[in-house]
């Protein structure tokens, strides 16, 4: 979903270089995309069956339309500066005190997450479609 956010056309698409133990061949041109634009960082695991946080979700689908929020150094910090970056652009409406962000999301969520940050980068030029600067 994330990649796909990110509109690259599929002749800039380079050919997987990562070394992922745990990916299948038809996932390697996706996640070369997502290395390349800095939505995910190079690790031996990718761990695809994984559950993902709220705030893992947050992070990737808002990098693939270039909203990030400012730099912070501690955890915490970074985490309430990805809500009031995403609270501000009306991704969620959440308040900071129930938006739970080490809790595992539903497929709904993540679609609703989605849907909304398609419509701001439509709104805004989001990428425009670019490589996102948020690595």
């Amino acid at each position: 979903m994330a990649v796909s956010m990110l509109r690259v056309p599929n002749e800039q698409v380079r050919a997987y270089s990562a070394t992922f133990e745990d990916i299948t061949e038809p996932m390697r041109p996706l996640m070369q995309v997502a290395l390349d634009s800095g939505l995910i960082m190079s690790t031996r695991l990718f761990e695809p069956a994984k559950p993902v946080t709220r705030i893992e979700a947050y992070t990737l689908l808002m990098k693939s339309v270039c909203l990030v929020p400012p730099q912070s150094s501690a955890a915490q910090e970074w985490t309430q500066a990805l809500h009031e970056t995403a609270f501000n652009a009306g991704i969620t409406n959440k308040p900071l005190s129930r938006f739970r962000p080490s809790s595992v999301i539903t497929k709904a969520e993540a679609f609703m997450i989605a849907s909304r940050l398609i419509d701001w980068a439509d709104k805004t030029g989001g990428c425009k479609p670019q490589v996102c600067s948020a690595k």
